[in-house]
C-alpha cells in the first residue's frame, strides 16, 4: 500500500512540474500577435510591467529625533498606523520595530520602549551599591592557608 502511494505521489509531481514547464515554454516562444506594435515586441516588456517601473517608490517618511537617557540619540520611523521604527545611534546602537505592540530593549543598564504609535521611552537602571571590596574587613576571620 504504502509502495503504491508513493509512487502515485512521484508521478503527480513529476506531471505537475513537466506541466509548469512547459506552460511557461509555450508563452515565451509564443509567436507576437499581428496587432503588436514593433516596439513591444523587440523589448519584450509587458504594459504591466512598464508602467510599474515607471511608478515612483514611497517617500520615506521623515524621522523624528529623540535624546534618549544616556546621551544618545535615536530617529523614530512612522511606518503606518500600527508600526513603528527606531534607530539607535551611538555606542549601544540598535533597531527596535514596533507591529502592532511595544517593543523593548536593555542595553547595559539603559532601557528602551518603543510604542507602535511612535513614542519613545528611556531611562538608565539606578546603580546598586559599590563594587565589594577584595580586601577583608577587620570583622572577619582571616585564616592562613596551610600546607599539607
Amino acid at each position: 500500500m504504502r509502495n503504491t502511494r508513493t509512487l502515485r505521489n512521484s508521478a503527480i509531481a513529476v506531471i505537475a512540474t513537466a506541466g509548469i514547464s512547459l506552460g511557461a515554454a509555450s508563452g515565451a516562444m509564443a509567436a507576437a500577435p499581428d496587432h503588436a506594435t514593433p516596439s513591444s515586441v523587440s523589448s519584450g516588456v509587458s504594459a504591466d510591467s512598464a508602467a510599474y517601473a515607471k511608478a515612483k517608490p514611497k517617500p520615506t517618511p521623515k524621522p523624528k529625533i529623540v535624546k534618549l537617557r544616556d546621551g544618545s540619540t535615536a530617529k523614530v520611523y512612522k511606518l503606518g498606523k500600527n508600526k513603528a521604527k527606531a534607530v539607535i545611534l551611538g555606542p549601544k546602537g540598535g533597531t527596535l520595530i514596533a507591529n502592532g505592540k511595544n517593543a523593548t530593549a536593555n542595553h547595559n543598564g539603559l532601557h528602551i520602549k518603543l510604542t507602535p504609535g511612535g513614542s519613545l521611552t528611556s531611562w538608565m537602571e539606578k546603580s546598586g551599591a559599590a563594587a565589594p571590596d577584595s580586601q577583608p574587613t577587620a570583622d572577619e576571620d582571616v585564616t592562613p592557608d596551610s600546607a599539607a
